[in-house]
């Protein structure tokens, strides 16, 4: 049916990779040959895994899975019904006469703020048997004898969150102001004005591409929820009916809505005590410019871990096969260049101690001490004993050393522009990521000399 009209038929033969050969009547033929195929309960998205996922993907443009996944997903009943054809409605939103169209109502707004960041809570935390709180939710919301409504759990979740992000953007509009200018609301907005080009290597991530308070508050949830899990999880699942109300396998027990499938979130009182909110909730606090979000920044702020490709490269000095991040070729073979240049001024040392840098992906696994430098013993320079080798991974010391600089420098500025220090927290958390940076260097570094010096 949907594949039938205008405009999501154009949109999805655009979106279509299929060879132009084809008339827009096939290509759409085609595609819904394989949406018909479709068991029922196959995952329509991935979310932002989506693209690089291995798991079994429907084969249609994911633009036309965003649709099918908010047709699914954002209607559950009558109110919902109504909720998201306001939102749709071409005179909810205000446009600016600068935009074509209101940023809200992109696929690509949809697909990587709304979507991701559900499929994130739902799919990623409560879906993975690894996470605290899928633990919980098994061992106190799911009988073991009714182990069937799990799946059904899950699945009412993804109602209750979409709906609960509709609702948001149809109270606040399509901008939503701050309540208070302080140093809170100051660094969100400093935080979607210029993300640092070094924290965008955390792959696949919309967070670092948030450009406004919309897509930073739902990028942030599934990260709020995942650190609070532990600490909190009675607090998030506190509308949740635990098993002993609904002992029947086939149901949830007498009065049970959507209401009871709606995760809240945790929040700190005045009092010091932890309280639950819903989600409008915290995100109106965020706006009154409670200091709700630094966790998150503070968390989003530390280094990826990387996976790096693996090729195989003859070292010739040992005389042994190591593995090497493929990227790193060039500049591992500079830094060798450059060794051999400076080999005869390393040697006239006092010390003779040298830290001579080598790539070795699999040595790095062995390690147990730190994901920059690996300290496992290794072979000795046979020409010189007193000399140090570690392995250093290049791509991971280029990104620790560009965030120290950028933070200091805008420190610097800060500090500068800043005399009456409004900006206190800011500086805070930059000088916090810059001493957790050097500690990285540092430690290990250390660690080595004195494990060659025992």
């Amino acid at each position: 049916m949907l594949l039938k009209h205008q405009p999501i038929r154009q949109f999805t033969v655009l979106c279509s990779k299929i060879s132009t050969k084809k008339t827009e009547e096939e290509i759409i033929e085609g595609y819904k040959a394989v949406l018909l195929s479709t068991p029922p309960g196959q995952c329509l998205h991935y979310g932002k895994y989506h693209l690089s996922t291995n798991s079994k993907k429907i084969k249609v443009p994911p633009e036309l899975l965003t649709f099918l996944w908010i047709l699914r997903y954002c209607i559950h009943d009558a109110d919902s019904l109504h909720n998201l054809k306001t939102f749709l409605s071409p005179d909810t939103f205000t446009t600016s006469e600068t935009m074509i169209e209101c940023p809200l109502l992109t696929v690509d707004f949809f697909s990587k703020y709304l979507l991701s960041s559900v499929e994130s809570i739902v799919h990623d935390i409560i879906g993975n048997k690894k996470e605290f709180l899928c633990q919980k939710i098994r061992e106190h919301y799911v009988s073991k004898h009714d182990r069937r409504l799990f799946p059904k759990i899950q699945e009412f979740v993804y109602y209750s969150t979409a709906s609960e992000f509709i609702k948001i953007m149809l109270h606040y509009k399509e901008n939503p102001i701050f309540r208070e200018d302080n140093i809170h609301t100051t660094l969100i907005q400093q935080m979607m004005k210029q993300i640092n080009p070094v924290l965008t290597t955390k792959e696949e991530e919309p967070f670092y591409e948030a450009k406004n308070i919309y897509e930073l508050f739902f990028s942030s949830i599934p990260i709020i929820i995942k650190q609070q899990q532990r600490d909190h999880w009675k607090i998030i699942l506190s509308n949740f009916k635990t098993f002993e109300q609904h002992k029947n396998q086939e149901s949830f027990g007498s009065n049970t809505t959507i209401k009871n499938f709606t995760l809240s979130l945790p929040i700190q009182n005045e009092n010091g005590t932890w309280e639950a909110i819903s989600f409008i909730g915290f995100f109106e606090n965020i706006l009154q410019g409670k200091n709700l979000l630094t966790p998150v920044l503070e968390f989003m702020t530390e280094e990826p871990k990387q996976s790096p490709t693996k090729k195989k490269q003859r070292n010739i000095n040992e005389e042994e096969e190591i593995e090497v991040d493929e990227q790193s070729n060039d500049d591992i073979q500079e830094i060798n260049d450059n060794l051999n240049d400076d080999e005869d001024d390393n040697d006239e040392d006092e010390t003779g101690d040298e830290i001579n840098v080598t790539q070795s992906a699999k040595k790095r696994q062995r390690a147990e001490t730190d994901e920059v430098t690996n300290i496992t013993p290794t072979k000795r320079n046979k020409t010189n004993p007193d000399k140090l080798t570690i392995q250093l991974d290049q791509s991971k010391y280029t990104n620790i050393k560009n965030t120290v600089r950028n933070n200091l420098t805008k420190i610097q500025q800060l500090i500068d522009n800043d005399v009456e220090m409004q900006h206190k927290a800011e500086i805070k958390v930059k000088l916090k990521v810059v001493l957790e940076k050097i500690e990285d260097i540092f430690t290990p570094v250390d660690a080595a000399f004195i494990k060659k010096n025992k």
